[in-house]
Protein backbone atom coordinates (compact mmCIF):
# COMPACT_ATOMS: atom_id res chain seq x y z
CA UNK A 1 0.00 0.00 0.00
CA UNK A 2 1.35 3.44 -0.96
CA UNK A 3 1.14 6.08 1.71
CA UNK A 4 0.28 9.64 0.67
CA UNK A 5 2.61 11.87 2.61
CA UNK A 6 2.17 15.61 2.37
CA UNK A 7 4.92 17.37 0.47
CA UNK A 8 6.73 19.35 3.17
CA UNK A 9 8.25 21.76 0.62
CA UNK A 10 4.84 22.59 -0.85
CA UNK A 11 3.35 23.14 2.60
CA UNK A 12 6.32 25.35 3.58
CA UNK A 13 6.10 27.33 0.32
CA UNK A 14 2.38 27.88 0.85
CA UNK A 15 2.98 29.16 4.41
CA UNK A 16 5.68 31.55 3.21
CA UNK A 17 3.45 32.80 0.37
CA UNK A 18 0.55 33.27 2.77
CA UNK A 19 2.76 35.20 5.19
CA UNK A 20 3.95 37.47 2.36
CA UNK A 21 0.37 37.99 1.21
CA UNK A 22 -0.80 38.93 4.72
CA UNK A 23 2.10 41.35 5.21
CA UNK A 24 1.56 42.83 1.74
CA UNK A 25 -2.11 43.19 2.61
CA UNK A 26 -1.33 45.04 5.83
CA UNK A 27 1.08 47.41 4.06
CA UNK A 28 -1.49 47.87 1.29
CA UNK A 29 -4.51 48.47 3.51
CA UNK A 30 -2.70 51.06 5.61
CA UNK A 31 -1.01 52.88 2.72
CA UNK A 32 -3.95 52.66 0.31
CA UNK A 33 -6.38 53.75 3.00
CA UNK A 34 -4.31 56.89 3.54
CA UNK A 35 -3.80 57.38 -0.20
CA UNK A 36 -7.54 57.02 -0.85
CA UNK A 37 -8.23 59.69 1.78
CA UNK A 38 -5.68 61.89 -0.01
CA UNK A 39 -7.48 61.18 -3.31
CA UNK A 40 -10.84 62.15 -1.80
CA UNK A 41 -9.36 65.31 -0.28
CA UNK A 42 -7.84 66.33 -3.63
CA UNK A 43 -11.10 65.69 -5.43
CA UNK A 44 -13.02 67.86 -2.94
CA UNK A 45 -10.59 70.76 -2.77
CA UNK A 46 -8.92 70.81 -6.20
CA UNK A 47 -10.70 70.84 -9.54
CA UNK A 48 -8.74 68.26 -11.52
CA UNK A 49 -9.62 65.24 -13.61
CA UNK A 50 -9.83 62.04 -11.50
CA UNK A 51 -7.18 60.38 -13.65
CA UNK A 52 -4.68 63.17 -12.90
CA UNK A 53 -5.40 63.01 -9.17
CA UNK A 54 -5.24 59.20 -9.19
CA UNK A 55 -1.88 59.37 -10.96
CA UNK A 56 -0.47 61.85 -8.46
CA UNK A 57 -1.62 59.81 -5.47
CA UNK A 58 -0.40 56.56 -7.03
CA UNK A 59 3.14 57.83 -7.48
CA UNK A 60 3.25 59.19 -3.94
CA UNK A 61 2.33 55.69 -2.81
CA UNK A 62 5.15 53.99 -4.72
CA UNK A 63 7.82 55.49 -2.47
CA UNK A 64 5.87 54.92 0.72
CA UNK A 65 5.06 51.29 0.01
CA UNK A 66 8.61 50.42 -1.11
CA UNK A 67 9.78 50.68 2.48
CA UNK A 68 7.02 48.45 3.88
CA UNK A 69 7.12 45.89 1.09
CA UNK A 70 10.87 45.63 0.65
CA UNK A 71 11.86 45.53 4.30
CA UNK A 72 8.90 43.75 5.88
CA UNK A 73 6.40 42.10 3.56
CA UNK A 74 8.99 40.45 1.31
CA UNK A 75 12.03 40.78 3.59
CA UNK A 76 14.29 41.99 0.79
CA UNK A 77 17.78 40.47 0.68
CA UNK A 78 18.95 41.89 -2.64
CA UNK A 79 20.45 45.37 -3.01
CA UNK A 80 18.37 48.42 -3.86
CA UNK A 81 20.15 48.51 -7.21
CA UNK A 82 18.67 45.07 -7.97
CA UNK A 83 15.18 45.59 -6.58
CA UNK A 84 14.34 49.29 -7.05
CA UNK A 85 14.23 49.33 -10.89
CA UNK A 86 12.07 46.19 -10.96
CA UNK A 87 9.90 47.62 -8.17
CA UNK A 88 9.32 50.81 -10.16
CA UNK A 89 8.55 48.81 -13.32
CA UNK A 90 6.15 46.61 -11.35
CA UNK A 91 4.33 49.64 -9.97
CA UNK A 92 4.21 51.24 -13.40
CA UNK A 93 2.39 48.15 -14.67
CA UNK A 94 0.08 48.37 -11.65
CA UNK A 95 -0.46 52.06 -12.45
CA UNK A 96 -1.52 51.19 -16.00
CA UNK A 97 -3.97 48.62 -14.62
CA UNK A 98 -5.39 51.13 -12.13
CA UNK A 99 -5.72 53.98 -14.65
CA UNK A 100 -7.16 51.62 -17.26
CA UNK A 101 -9.85 50.46 -14.84
CA UNK A 102 -10.55 54.04 -13.69
CA UNK A 103 -10.83 55.32 -17.27
CA UNK A 104 -13.00 52.40 -18.39
CA UNK A 105 -15.38 52.66 -15.45
CA UNK A 106 -15.68 56.46 -15.45
CA UNK A 107 -15.47 57.32 -19.15
CA UNK A 108 -17.25 54.34 -20.71
CA UNK A 109 -19.57 52.98 -18.01
CA UNK A 110 -20.14 56.35 -16.30
CA UNK A 111 -19.45 54.92 -12.83
CA UNK A 112 -18.67 57.27 -9.93
CA UNK A 113 -14.95 58.04 -9.88
CA UNK A 114 -14.83 57.40 -6.12
CA UNK A 115 -16.02 53.81 -6.64
CA UNK A 116 -13.93 53.35 -9.79
CA UNK A 117 -10.82 54.43 -7.88
CA UNK A 118 -11.40 51.70 -5.29
CA UNK A 119 -11.88 49.06 -7.98
CA UNK A 120 -8.76 50.27 -9.79
CA UNK A 121 -6.74 50.15 -6.58
CA UNK A 122 -7.87 46.56 -6.05
CA UNK A 123 -6.91 45.53 -9.58
CA UNK A 124 -3.53 47.19 -9.23
CA UNK A 125 -2.94 45.54 -5.84
CA UNK A 126 -3.44 42.03 -7.21
CA UNK A 127 -1.22 42.73 -10.23
CA UNK A 128 1.51 44.25 -8.08
CA UNK A 129 1.52 41.40 -5.54
CA UNK A 130 2.00 38.81 -8.27
CA UNK A 131 4.85 40.81 -9.83
CA UNK A 132 6.54 41.55 -6.50
CA UNK A 133 6.39 37.95 -5.37
CA UNK A 134 7.36 36.19 -8.58
CA UNK A 135 9.69 38.76 -10.16
CA UNK A 136 10.98 41.58 -7.96
CA UNK A 137 11.60 39.72 -4.69
CA UNK A 138 11.67 36.15 -6.05
CA UNK A 139 13.86 33.98 -3.89
CA UNK A 140 14.18 36.50 -1.06
CA UNK A 141 13.81 35.04 2.41
CA UNK A 142 12.60 31.50 2.02
CA UNK A 143 11.92 31.70 5.75
CA UNK A 144 10.20 34.93 6.79
CA UNK A 145 10.71 35.72 10.46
Amino acid sequence: MIENKPDVRTEHSFRVLLKKLIRYGIVGVVSNGLLYLLYVAFMHFVTLDPIIVSSLVFFIGVGVTYVGNAFWAFDREKSHAQTAPKYIACYFIGYLVQIGILAFLTKILDVSHFFAQLVGMGGAAVTIFVLLNFWVFRGDQAELS
